[in-house]
């Protein structure tokens, strides 16, 4: 991102727009970041309206943008979800979805296809209904995710199984990374659980992995279990920690070209405007994209600061221009500072476990 002839920062482009399409979910997870209301039936209320998201789009596409994902909540929840895949589809858009898969159906997985959806992510969090379902918090969801993941394969979609990893389903890795290769899914992600919401709750309760286990099993996965399997398998930590032929292009903050539009039209970097007000930038109904895109003062902090500015050992890191500090949402939580080091890094580097072939080296000048 270089400058433009007066002097400002190039805005660079828009390249995603985030739907976080439901402020529900018919799961209640220990670890949710979102932390969506619960219902113990199928029937959401449908929040923004149709025309809502399809003017975001069209706003955007100016912009730059050249992707959706849409999530939640549960997306599904939202029956706005097949007009709005339909009209990025003829707007020729890559599209993505992150989903429970518990309400894909066989009709839906053929319209999925139909629209070429390019990535539909799956929530699997263990081989068996009671470990899925203990942190899934809802009995019988884990045989509905089963059935879902086959509709989708059964039409070829490019699936990715992605797992929560806490203390109680740990043991189980292995098995769920096997039962994911049976259903055919494309790849394997795991996820560490974020300090936001209720995964900060299951911190506090002590359930959440320390760092020494999260660099014990990236060392596993790399000599052990990735060899035993076909499939990518991918554990979400920042990419400091990665052997350098392993650093794709993810574990990767995307602030610089990202917008969050939100259940009910607002919008915000990410989806973290639904748990932090502060970080809401505007209202799809009351404000232009291009207004917010280019002059809102939180985005122009990032375009300015980050990775300059990062503090701790983010500030120091060789990847700081790569990841830009993993998650700026997380450390915008922790204490309302975008240039917070990121709490995995900050922790490691405290404990000495930081690689210290991952942080400059500043040469001493020598004067004769």
């Amino acid at each position: 991102m270089g400058q433009n002839k007066s002097g400002d920062l190039k805005i660079p482009a828009l390249n995603s727009l985030y739907f976080y399409l439901t402020s529900y979910c018919n799961l209640n997870c220990l670890h949710c970041w979102i932390a969506p209301k619960y219902l113990n039936n199928n029937r959401a209320a449908v929040e923004a309206p149709l025309s809502l998201l399809k003017e975001a789009i069209d706003q955007a596409l100016p912009l730059g943008l050249k992707s959706i994902k849409i999530t939640g909540g549960e997306p599904f929840l939202n029956k706005n979800i097949f007009q709005l895949i339909g009209y990025a589809s003829d707007k020729k858009l890559r599209i993505m979805v992150e989903t429970n898969a518990t309400l894909i159906n066989n009709r839906i997985a053929r319209f999925l296809k139909e629209k070429l959806v390019g990535h539909v992510a799956v929530s699997l969090d263990g081989p068996k209904p009671h470990i899925h379902e203990a942190l899934r918090g809802r009995r019988g969801c884990f045989k509905k995710t089963e059935q879902g993941i086959k509709h989708l394969k059964r039409y070829g979609l490019n699936v990715q199984a992605i797992m929560a990893i806490y203390k109680d389903n740990l043991g189980y890795l292995e098995e769920t990374i096997g039962l994911a290769e049976d259903y055919g899914v494309n790849s394997f992600k795991i996820n560490c659980i974020s300090s936001i919401a209720r995964g900060n709750n299951l911190k506090r309760e002590g359930m959440t992995l320390g760092i020494t286990d999260y660099i014990e099993l990236n060392n596993k996965i790399d000599s052990e279990i990735q060899p035993r399997h076909k499939i990518r398998i991918i554990l979400d930590i920042p990419p400091a920690f990665k052997k350098l032929i392993n650093i794709k292009n993810e574990g990767k903050c995307r602030v610089k070209n990202i917008l969050g539009i939100l259940p009910d039209g607002r919008i915000s970097i990410c989806g973290i405007g639904e748990i932090l007000a502060s970080l809401v930038l505007g209202d799809i109904r009351q404000n232009s994209l291009e207004e917010i895109w280019k002059n809102n003062r939180v985005l122009k902090i990032i375009r300015e600061d980050l990775p300059a500015r990062l503090e701790g050992v983010c500030g120091k890191c060789i990847f700081k221009g790569f990841c830009l500090g993993k998650c700026r949402a997380e450390a915008y939580y922790a204490n309302g500072n975008m240039l917070n080091p990121f709490s995995f890094c900050a922790e490691a580097f405290r404990l000495g476990l930081f690689p210290q072939d991952r942080i400059f080296k500043i040469k001493e000048e020598v004067y004769a």
